[in-house]
């Protein structure tokens, strides 16, 4: 009786711990409070730093303290690359207004140093205008009224597109779009053509693809009437004369006339007037 008397209260001891280490349990899971996870300022942070995997860290955020617009960790890949616009403290939480995307380059920073963009209003593109890209080259042609008549020239060849209206970017799929406007990559040569011939006559381009083509044949001889049509070239500068005038002594004649050898008197003579 002893021994059994014991072993009861042995389990009574037992089930009695088992039950108390429940609810204990069951108590702390009540009161625990759920966490999630959350972008934060892996150390002080100024503005102007850039977002990158070295300044922000994950962190475990009670769910009640978590601000409704905190950052994942999966939205890290949106927003690498971009700066703080505001200072943080470490361990802050990170949100989406406390950055802003980098700025993407300015069409002048793509230009070689010496090199211009012009912007020309082109004719009747729209049969390649889904698929002329930015980086493509094109030939420069002009039209002028001539003599009464329209007349086209080659202004310019293997020009570089630097934009399409607005569109600095190429775009992976083709669909039609309205060109009006391309931005070119020219030469201060070049340059001076595109703006006189935009200002005289009507620009068209066409899609060219050749390679081998070097800088100087981008500059095609224009005659002196396309020169003259454009403004490039003064009527002075223009005038061949027909004929090579002939000066005897301070006297100017005809081209007409005899040369020396045939006159009347040979050098040394002493003339009758």
């Amino acid at each position: 009786m002893g021994l059994f008397a014991l072993a009861a209260g042995g389990i009574a001891a037992w089930s009695m711990q088992h039950y108390l280490g429940s609810r204990i349990a069951d108590i702390e899971a009540s009161h625990r409070t759920p966490t999630v996870l959350r972008l934060v300022a892996a150390f002080d942070i100024t503005a102007g730093d850039p977002v990158s995997d070295s300044t922000l860290a994950v962190a475990e955020v009670p769910q009640p303290w978590a601000a409704s617009d905190g950052l994942e960790p999966d939205h890290f890949g949106q927003w690498e690359g971009a700066v703080f616009v505001r200072g943080l403290n470490a361990g802050e939480q990170v949100l989406a207004t406390h950055m802003r995307a980098s700025a993407p380059p300015t069409l002048a920073a793509t230009l070689a140093p010496g090199r211009r963009a012009v912007t020309i209003v082109v004719d009747d593109m729209s049969a390649q205008a889904g698929l002329l890209q930015p980086g493509d080259r094109l030939d420069v042609y002009v039209t002028l009224e001539q003599h009464g008549a329209r007349r086209t020239h080659l202004l310019l060849t293997g020009m570089r597109v630097l934009a399409i209206g607005s569109r600095a970017m190429p775009r992976e799929e083709t669909r039609q779009e309205d060109v009006s406007t391309l931005t070119l990559d020219a030469s201060l040569r070049e340059a001076t053509r595109l703006i006189a011939a935009r200002q005289t006559g009507t620009l068209g381009a066409v899609l060219q693809n050749d390679p081998a083509a070097s800088i100087s044949d981008r500059l095609p001889t224009l005659s002196a009437d396309v020169q003259l049509a454009l403004g490039l070239m003064t009527p002075a500068k223009a005038q061949v004369p027909k004929q090579i005038p002939v000066l005897y002594g301070n006297d100017q004649h005809s081209a007409g006339l005899p040369p020396p050898s045939q006159l009347p008197f040979g050098a040394g003579e002493a003339l009758p007037w």
